[in-house]
């Protein structure tokens, strides 16, 4: 063998590693905007990303499926925390 054989194929420690899957930044943000939380009002699991309306209330920010849900708790915030 010469050494450009044994250049061309890298040993198996290194091959393993590049073959694993690498999230990209995208990837990365895309999971932590997909975690769900749920509408303090219908108890229904969403997405922060797929939020029709976002209230903060007391340092805390609440996600709403739909207006309706946001306007119920914005009237009456303490009837659903």
């Amino acid at each position: 063998m010469t050494g450009l054989e044994t250049e061309a194929h890298p040993p198996p420690e290194s091959g393993v590693a590049s073959n694993l899957p690498r999230a990209t930044h995208k990837e990365e943000q895309m999971s932590s905007e997909d975690q769900l939380v749920t509408d303090p009002v219908c108890r229904m699991k969403i997405s922060p990303a797929d939020a029709v309306a976002s209230i903060e209330h007391e340092g805390t920010t609440y996600y709403f499926c739909s207006q309706d849900c946001a306007d119920s708790f914005r009237e009456s915030p303490a009837d659903y925390l």
